[in-house]
């Protein structure tokens, strides 16, 4: 099994300490490193054992790609769901969408966020549903992850429509994807004890990229995710003459492994292929992170609430 840099557990004040080459070897070597593997390995066999996507989540999608849809109709599939209700209210009346008038009702988000924003959240609100673990230790373990991620995904967010992205809140759905696997690997270990900090790491350094591209498939999302997973945290890979969608998430993982821990081994942020790619007017940096990012994390903050 090819190994692939886990950049979903790098740099944050969650993540495990550096695994070296010997210690790695170490982990291989032991009875429980192998159970862990075995789980995985069986998860990853049979992707049946991986969640779908909700029947509710599915209808939501079609209706927001039909451009005939009636609001009433959205309306009504969006309230059977009443947490994702609150949740699109929530980010109706955040401070990205704040206008005099508060929504009142649903058809007034809908209007207010769009429709790939309604698309776009309502995946987000799947993705934390999908994984329901038994387990204490691995619930907590679960939280820390999510929390990371919807850091991430309100920054390239945040990212995206700053640097006027036509679809700023693919970025959010973008950023969740590219690291859903590492939800299934703490699925697919419910049964067992909560791995050891690096043992943890090593399993997720062999298998969460991967998971999450069996899970992609199931889903039948867009290639560009795929594409997005397969090149997050890959900071120096040239993806073209102009920005795209993995190098906002790129940049919108650099600055959260800063912010959560600001002690790191992160390379330079002029050296990262996505900062090399931005107009002059939003390249400003101050002790390593843009100004866009760091003049607005309060922002960015206050939006991560609507996902807890």
């Amino acid at each position: 099994m090819p190994s692939h840099p886990n950049y979903s557990n790098q740099g944050n004040k969650f993540a495990p300490a550096k695994t070296s080459l010997r210690e790695a070897g170490d982990l291989y070597g032991q009875k429980e490193f192998h159970i862990y593997q075995n789980a995985i390995e069986k998860m990853r066999a049979h992707d049946d054992q991986l969640p779908s996507l909700p029947i509710i989540t599915l209808e939501i999608r079609k209706a927001t790609s039909n451009p005939n849809v009636n609001l009433n109709h959205l309306s009504s599939l969006i309230a059977k769901d009443p947490s994702l209700t609150a949740i699109l209210m929530k980010h109706a009346s955040s401070v990205f969408y704040r206008t005099a008038d508060k929504p009142k009702n649903l058809q007034d988000v809908i209007k207010r966020l769009g429709m790939g924003a309604i698309e776009s959240l309502t995946l987000s609100h799947s993705i934390k549903s999908l994984f329901v673990l038994r387990n204490h230790q691995l619930k907590a373990l679960y939280k820390q992850a999510w929390q990371r991620q919807t850091l991430k995904a309100c920054m390239s967010y945040h990212l995206a429509k700053t640097l006027h992205f036509p679809n700023p809140e693919d970025a959010i759905v973008a950023s969740l994807l590219s690291e859903v696997g590492t939800l299934a690997l703490l699925s697919s270990l419910q049964d067992y004890a909560a791995p050891a900090a690096p043992t943890y790491k090593i399993l997720c350094q062999h298998y969460s990229k991967h998971l999450g591209a069996i899970l992609l498939a199931k889903w039948g999302v867009s290639p560009v995710f795929v594409d997005v997973l397969r090149k997050t945290g890959a900071w120096t890979l040239d993806t073209g003459r102009l920005l795209q969608l993995v190098d906002v998430i790129n940049l919108g993982l650099f600055h959260t492994i800063h912010y959560l821990q600001p002690q790191n081994d992160l390379i330079p942020l002029q050296e990262i292929a996505a900062f090399k790619k931005l107009n002059p007017q939003y390249a400003m940096i101050k002790q390593q992170k843009l100004l866009i990012i760091e003049e607005n994390i309060s922002h960015i903050l206050q939006l991560q609430k609507n996902f807890e």
